[in-house]
């Protein structure tokens, strides 16, 4: 199975259990249920509708980071080659990168 499928069935579980976006925002029962499963991850979790909107939303930028970051066929981490420069942007991106660090280093000096 492959990555972003495990990924999917759980969150649309998630989605299941949580219902109608918003819906715990007026549902003070279905606000509690969801604040009891959240307390099975952390005892800090608040009931409060605002709460659980930004934990959904947290949730939700996690797992598209994640899907992002599975999908990523060859991830390296500082300077890139010129050669393996798949596009535009990530070019730019790495050479806004060394022009950064040559700034950086000459501040040092």
């Amino acid at each position: 199975m492959a990555a972003g499928q495990q990924l999917g069935d759980p969150w649309k579980r998630w989605w299941d259990f949580l219902g109608e976006e918003g819906s715990w925002r007026e549902d003070a029962s279905k606000r509690a249920r969801i604040h009891t499963r959240l307390l099975r991850f952390s005892s800090a979790h608040w009931d409060q509708p605002a709460w659980i909107d930004a934990v959904v939303s947290g949730l939700a930028r996690g797992k598209s980071l994640v899907e992002a970051g599975v999908r990523w066929a060859d991830p390296a981490v500082g300077l890139c080659a010129a050669s393996k420069l798949i596009c535009p942007a990530r070019r730019h991106h790495c050479a806004e990168l060394r022009m950064h660090l040559r700034s950086s280093r000459s501040l040092a000096t």
